[in-house]
């Protein structure tokens, strides 16, 4: 299971760079979506934690005012857990936790060079980004029965 989560996170670095989307229309809209692994990292997870990966994925829809400015609207779906079983010295507190992860983004991106389906044959070009977001999370802890951290329901 370790080998196969290792490799799944490498090929989701790597496969987006082999892939050519939306070559030959040219569009105002652009939607899309993104799938990957999710993780815990703090207390409860020193280093890298194959045995947590969760899925995770994300759509967004992008208006394109320009070949320079663009609106970016994104919604994404990620769950994480960790547990201090995994934590030498942690063992005996017997805590864990998971949650699942909302989270709504709105931004502008400006593009420095000319950018977009049919308007640059380049592959790149540097940009700055700016937007706003908000997330929503629930965290559970895993006992004899789900008990609702903040809560404790």
């Amino acid at each position: 299971m370790k080998l196969c989560s290792v490799f799944l996170a490498i090929a989701m670095v790597l496969l987006p760079s082999t892939l050519v989307a939306q070559k030959y229309f040219s569009g105002r809209n652009e939607w899309g979506f993104a799938v990957g692994m999710s993780n815990y990292y703090g207390d409860f997870s020193k280093g890298l934690n194959t045995d947590h990966f969760k899925p995770s994925g994300a759509l967004y829809q992008k208006y394109n005012f320009s070949s320079y400015f663009t609106l970016r609207n994104q919604v994404s779906y990620l769950q994480i857990e960790g547990t201090s079983n995994d934590v030498v010295g942690l063992q005996y507190q017997n805590i864990n936790f998971q949650s699942k992860v909302i989270e709504a983004a709105s931004m502008v991106e400006f593009n420095f060079h000319p950018f977009g389906a049919n308007i640059n044959d380049g592959i790149a070009t540097p940009y700055f980004l700016l937007g706003l977001g908000g997330f929503w999370f629930d965290p559970y802890r895993l006992d004899k029965g789900d008990v609702n951290i903040v809560t404790g329901k």
